[in-house]
């Protein structure tokens, strides 16, 4: 390190750090000093540190960006999930109505089975009544008449 020098005991009209003087000591001169192996050093790391801050930047936007994307993307699911879960619901209540229709439909063919069987009874029965009818036109009319209701409700 440089030597300090010596103060005077001699009255200075200027005061201490005044315009970077102490003691009557010159500031720093005007000339830029010397490069420093030190200084070189220090420049060096501070061009490597800015450098890093800039890589940071760079990844700190990437990652905005990236975390922009991902947040629209997961809205996007969302708004489709919301959508699943509504035709979920539909889906469901169309299931639940398909097995109202499916119950109906058992009941009308057990309904329609029942009605079958009973206009087969009154068929076959008017038919062995009919032939103890001793006019033979009344026993046609009679047929054909009951035939007709028979062929019209069995199918």
């Amino acid at each position: 390190m440089a030597e300090v020098p010596a103060v005077s005991s001699a009255p200075s009209t200027a005061t201490p750090f005044q315009r970077g003087t102490f003691a009557g000591t010159p500031a720093v001169s005007s000339a830029p000093p010397a490069a420093t192996p030190n200084s070189r050093k220090l420049k060096a790391r501070v061009q490597r540190l800015e450098r890093s801050k800039e890589k940071l930047q760079d990844q700190l936007q990437d990652t905005k960006e990236a975390l922009k994307d991902a947040q629209i993307e997961a809205d996007r699911v969302q708004t489709e999930l919301l959508k699943l879960e509504e035709a979920a619901s539909i889906l469901a209540k169309a299931e639940k109505t398909i097995m109202k229709l499916q119950t109906s439909v058992a009941t009308l063919k057990c309904d329609g089975d029942k009605f079958r069987r009973w206009w087969l009874t009154e068929y076959y029965s008017l038919k062995v009544v009919l032939e103890l009818v001793p006019n033979r036109e009344d026993v046609e009319t009679i047929a054909s008449a009951s035939h007709a209701r028979f062929s019209t409700y069995s199918k």
